[in-house]
């Protein structure tokens, strides 16, 4: 663990990573809100790479757009990539700032429009949230590919919070797609090469897997080598290693009772695992409310967040009546969302309704200091992206996240399932090799969700 005394010493720490990179490649995974962008932007200055293409959600692209101006002041305007082959279809006006965009030494461009950007006069390639191209057969990924190989002598940088978003086997995805033949290869059809997962994952049988078998979760056996050999062309700085910089953010896990549980029953099958997680966030509304009226004697500024959409817009007109409310959702383009939050900030108290999903990136949410989850999910990387909002480096108050949950239900099967995949996670990866020990890539994540291990020592262990 690095000893950082300054926020500075931690762009510092990676930007150097970055230069020490054996063929220009690496990856930048610190937790969110710890300055990866930062991180990339400090490593290409230095480097003064003339061209520079970064790949990112659409969401983000103005937000590329500040740091650069912020990083690399001296360095012309980026152009903003943000139509494709319909660029006909726009108006005189916008087709002029497109056909300029394409002219630019440096380019912003969403990962579903990689295929309409020159591909092959970059210097420097940033792949933001690179997570989103571990599936070899997506789009996203193939375009992606294409472009690495178009540019061999690139220096390309993969960005992301979450390097495992699910299984440990995502991280050789990741690797395999910033540099190819890492991990075996892969294919378009079957994912990572067969011997990977042979060795890094555990062989389940499965009726439905062509070859008998289903590899997931972690094998013991080599997680060790695993940490070794992505320790070599990762870094990352975890909260823990940095919580002397933040503000204080707990974590607090609430179990409620509500008067009917059908639908959501421990032993919900795989196939409706969705819907009676949805049911469980209805039934939980009452509770919302009571902790809504709690919170607000403490703090101002509230944030619910939910999975569904349906969802978010109940508990916002829930609340609508008696305090500004504002709900963010995927309906929403990106423009919209943060023209939302801006006036949610504003606010002297309001509550900050979303799905985890239209906020897990590119958005800063630390003026809400008192957060609830109200549903829940499965899936590790949409957890911590979403909360990941709220305690970053341009935090100014300490915060607290309540995780809700049903006694006795699929969320309570659904937190223990959650805890389990983040053990494997944590013995998969390192974050980086520094006094000749590598710590695990999401250990610093255990003070951040601590009272959720504790508590999960009573939940049930059911797979499904």
């Amino acid at each position: 663990m690095v000893g950082f005394t300054s926020r500075d010493a931690v762009t510092r720490f990676h930007a150097d990573k970055v230069h020490e990179a054996r063929g220009g490649r690496w990856l930048l995974t610190s937790s969110t809100g710890i300055g990866k962008t930062g991180q990339a932007l400090t490593a290409l200055r230095e480097k003064k790479s003339p061209r520079i293409l970064v790949v990112t959600p659409a969401i983000v692209r103005n937000h590329w757009r500040k740091e650069f101006n912020k990083w690399w002041p001296e360095r012309p305007a980026a152009g903003s990539i943000f139509a494709g082959s319909n660029r006909k279809q726009l108006t005189k006006k916008k087709r002029a700032l497109l056909e300029a965009a394409h002219g630019n030494d440096t380019q912003i461009v969403s990962w579903n429009l990689v295929g309409d950007v020159c591909q092959d006069r970059w210097d420097a390639i940033v792949l933001d949230e690179i997570h989103r191209g571990r599936n070899p057969s997506t789009k996203n990924s193939i375009a992606a590919s294409g472009l690495i190989a178009s540019n061999p002598r690139a220096v390309v940088l993969g960005l992301t919070a979450t390097p495992i978003a699910n299984e440990p086997l995502d991280v050789c995805c990741i690797a395999e797609l910033l540099w190819p033949g890492r991990f075996g290869g892969t294919d378009p059809k079957y994912g990572i090469s067969r011997r990977c997962k042979q060795r890094y994952a555990q062989e389940i049988p499965s009726e439905y897997a062509l070859s008998g078998v289903h590899y997931s979760g972690a094998n013991p056996l080599y997680m060790d080598e695993l940490r070794e050999r992505m320790g070599h062309m990762m870094s990352r700085t975890t909260r823990q290693e940095v919580a002397h910089l933040l503000p204080a953010f707990d974590v607090v896990h609430l179990s409620v009772d509500v008067d009917n549980t059908d639908g959501m029953e421990m032993s919900t099958p795989p196939k409706e695992l969705c819907g009676a997680l949805g049911r469980a966030g209805f039934a939980k509304l009452p509770s919302a409310t009571e902790w809504v009226a709690d919170t607000l004697v403490e703090g101002s500024r509230l944030a619910i967040l939910t999975f569904h959409r349906e969802l978010a817009y109940q508990v916002g007109a829930k609340f609508a009546s008696t305090i500004p409310t504002f709900v963010i959702t995927g309906d929403l383009s990106p423009d919209q969302r943060n023209d939302l939050l801006a006036k949610a900030a504003a606010e002297p108290r309001s509550i900050t309704v979303a799905t985890m999903d239209s906020i897990g990136i590119g958005i800063d949410m630390t003026y809400c200091p008192h957060v609830l989850c109200l549903e829940l999910t499965d899936k590790p990387e949409v957890l911590m992206q979403a909360f990941g909002r709220f305690n970053r480096f341009s935090s100014t108050e300490a915060g607290r996240l309540t995780i809700m949950s049903v006694k006795g239900t699929i969320d309570e099967v659904v937190v223990d399932r959650t805890v389990t995949k983040l053990g494997a996670i944590d013995m998969a990866i390192g974050g980086d090799a520094v006094d000749n020990a590598i710590s695990s890539a999401l250990g610093g994540e255990a003070e951040f969700l601590d009272s959720i291990m504790q508590a999960a020592e009573s939940w049930v262990s059911d797979e499904f």
